[in-house]
């Protein structure tokens, strides 16, 4: 009876140290998988290019992405109709900036100000927050205003 036990124990033993081992190296495969995945995948960079009108001329777009965390910075300037300024704010949900507005952070992320990093001598938007549309979420602040002729369009993940 005492040899059925030991014998019993021995063989649940075996049992969970081959499941345990398995179990681990099914673990170490995905794991391996993942990283080999994260380490070839492209990283791509945030862009609103899709959501200009046709008709939108004289483009121009900058990105940064983190790779790996979510963070990015993305600017675009096109010359736009002010109506087809009104469809794109209106299609993106964006609403009019207020100085008693509340957001959900600080508001110092909302700036007209070039990102750092940013190559680019063509963004000229003025620091006004002036017919300011703006969605803010999480970590997330995308925004845009109309000015001399351009849809000037910031969205940012910190």
């Amino acid at each position: 009876m005492k040899a059925k036990v030991i014998v019993s124990v021995a063989v649940l033993g075996i049992i969970a140290a081959v499941g345990g081992w398995w179990a681990y190296r099914d673990y170490q495969q995905r794991r391996a998988i993942e990283l080999l995945q994260f380490a070839f995948s492209p990283t791509e960079k945030p862009s609103w290019r899709r959501h200009l009108p046709a008709t939108a001329t004289d483009i121009h777009e900058w990105a940064w992405a983190d790779g790996f965390l979510p963070d990015y910075s993305y600017f675009l300037k096109a010359r736009i109709a002010e109506a087809e300024f009104q469809q794109f704010v209106a299609r993106l949900g964006l609403t009019p900036h207020t100085s008693d507005r509340k957001y959900s952070e600080h508001s110092n992320w909302l700036s007209w100000s070039s990102a750092p990093g940013f190559d680019g001598d063509w963004w000229d938007a003025s620091p006004s927050l002036a017919s300011t549309f703006v969605s803010e979420g999480h970590d997330t602040w995308t925004f845009a205003k109309y000015e001399n002729g351009f849809l000037y369009f910031v969205s940012l993940n910190h």
